[in-house]
């Protein structure tokens, strides 16, 4: 359900997703590059679910957007909800969403206590899989924890003048980042080698270590969701809406 108090995702001009020069960026920026999903109402109020019985009211925050439609496709079989839609955000804003602390809902328990309410990332089923198969490869007893991102070895895309490692969000990406690198390189292996790695991580290091390698890291929006934004922005099909200032939680 959406909660009738809770802060607005309100709805302004389409973001830029396209690049600035990236030894300018901060981890923010980079971030910002990668489109994710929410499914509110009308008035930009996330709905909100009782997903781990905490008593915490839970927004979700969709890497695939294929998922958020998936959601919005089942909001939209419930009466009160006959105005739901998906909203694009930057990966930036979406973070402080995801790591700031709990804040009122404005929805009460069966005591009468209100609720609060967290926003969580949620993860694309089919990369989390693709992670596992991976790890299963390598031998790994350790799971794939949190969002996967897969890096593969020995592959740097060229900004500029600078060397830029990429983050791929998706294995399909990566797959054919690499197809179009052995075009230009027959010497390279059919297949790259990758390492997965945890994204909310890999954000944490980069935030805090000043290591020269870690500000070569780049992240890759996923090809599929650069497309949607894309045919939103050209034609609206009323089913999203596309916003750069999304809730501003309480820290």
């Amino acid at each position: 359900m959406s909660s009738p108090d809770a802060p607005l995702l309100t709805p302004v001009a389409a973001p830029a997703f396209a690049a600035a020069k990236f030894s300018k960026k901060t981890v923010s920026e980079k971030l910002s590059q990668v489109p994710v999903f929410a499914v509110t109402n009308a008035s930009g109020q996330p709905y909100l679910a009782n997903m781990d019985g905490s008593g915490s009211q839970i927004g979700l925050i969709f890497f695939s957007h294929h998922d958020a439609l998936n959601m919005l496709k089942d909001m939209k079989k419930n009466p009160g909800a006959s105005d739901a839609r998906v909203y694009i955000m930057g990966l930036d804003k979406a973070y402080e969403m995801v790591k700031a602390k709990p804040q009122p809902s404005g929805i009460r328990g069966a005591a009468g206590e209100e609720l609060t309410m967290v926003f969580r990332f949620f993860p694309d089923s089919k990369q989390v899989k693709a992670a596992e198969g991976l790890q299963r490869k390598l031998r790994r007893r350790r799971g794939v924890e949190g969002i996967p991102v897969f890096v593969a070895k020995g592959l740097t895309l060229r900004k500029g003048s600078e060397n830029v490692v990429p983050l791929f969000l998706t294995k399909e990406d990566l797959d054919s980042a690499w197809s179009k690198l052995r075009d230009s390189n027959k010497d390279l292996p059919n297949n790259a080698s990758v390492v997965v790695g945890n994204l909310l991580y890999i954000i944490q290091q980069m935030e805090s270590d000043g290591e020269p390698e870690l500000r070569n890291l780049g992240f890759f929006a996923p090809k599929a969701s650069v497309e949607y934004v894309t045919k939103e922005q050209a034609g609206p099909t009323g089913q999203a809406r596309m916003h750069q200032n999304p809730v501003t939680p309480q820290k």
